[in-house]
Formats: structure tokens, sequence, C-alpha cells
């Protein structure tokens, strides 16, 4: 008879058990998914990368179409003072120029070009800087003391931009100054 009782009475389950056994999954949660988040840039930094490709391409656009022009510079690059207008019939829409992380408006733009391309003489070499983030403005040209960090973390702040040959890249703000600004 004791027997028969052991085997029909079972245990069950607490509220307090079952609270301590979903506190563990959370803590093994929480503990594992920043692992799942390292390297892979947040989709706002990938879409801004995206917007800088996009308008190193209409620059070069711009300036196939109009190496043979008469213009101010050797570059048909468009003039310092109207690139957005200049650029943005290759674009479509001005919101390719603004990053994702800042509110949108009309006529602004987080994006600059490289103000020492101005001056060259010849075609643009590839790796050198041709676009990059920088304040909110309009039309605006600059150099690496305009660069904004607007992604990466705060010890690991990171700029994103367009080379000459048309690609976009991360650049951690203790690598900027690795950065070719100056055509040789």
């Amino acid at each position: 008879m004791e027997q028969e009782n052991l085997i029909k009475t079972s245990r069950a389950i607490t509220v307090l058990e079952i609270i301590v056994i979903i506190a563990i999954i959370a803590l093994i949660f929480f503990i594992i998914s920043p692992m799942f988040h390292r390297g892979h840039p947040p989709a706002h930094n990938i879409r801004c990368m995206t917007n800088l490709r996009h308008i190193a391409l209409s620059v070069i656009l711009y300036y196939e179409d109009n190496a043979n022009a008469n213009t101010p510079t050797n570059l048909s690059l468009p003039t310092p003072d109207k690139w957005n207008d200049l650029t943005i019939e290759y674009l479509g829409d001005d919101s390719v120029y603004m990053c994702p992380l800042e509110k949108q408006a009309p006529k602004t733009c987080t994006y600059i070009l490289n103000k020492n391309l101005y001056d060259l003489k010849g075609p643009i070499p590839p790796d050198v800087v041709l676009a990059f983030e920088g304040p909110t403005g309009w039309n605006q040209t600059g150099g690496p003391e305009d660069m904004v960090y607007r992604h990466g973390s705060d010890k690991d702040p990171v700029c994103n931009v367009a080379l000459a040959e048309g690609s976009s890249m991360r650049v951690k703000k203790s690598e900027a100054a690795n950065l070719k600004w100056k055509p040789e």
C-alpha cells in the first residue's frame, strides 16, 4: 500500500521554481545576446554607408558628364557652393543626403565633399576621400577636422567615408589620420 501511494503521488512545480527557471533563462540570454551583435553594424550605419556610396557615384557621374565642359576648374567637379544642387539629378531625391540617425529636413545634408579635391589638376586618385559625414548643412566642403562620428560607441566612434573609387567604408576615430585626403 505504501508503494502504491509513492507511485500515484507526483510533485507539482511551484510558482517560485518557475520564477527561478525564468530568471536563469533571462540571465543566460542577457549574457549571450551581446555576442550576436558584435561585428554587425546596425542597419542605420549600413544605410548611411549606402547613402555615401550613392553620393560618391553621383559626383563621379557629374564629373564624367562635365569633363569636357568649360568649367572654372580642371576637374569639372560640382562647384563647392552648389555640389548638392548639381548632383541631386543623379540621385532622384534629397533623402540620400541625410544620415538616417539625423532628422530628415528639406535642403539639408549630413555629408561633406573633400575640399582638397578642388585644387587637383588631373584625374582623382581612387583611394582619396571624396565625401564623408560632417555637420548638417547644404553644399558644404571640408577636411578631416570636419568629420562627425555619428556611429559606433563612445569608446570607439565611427565616421562613414566614401572614396573616389565609389566605395564607402567605416572609419574609426583612431584611424582617421591614415586616410588619404590630398591627392599627390
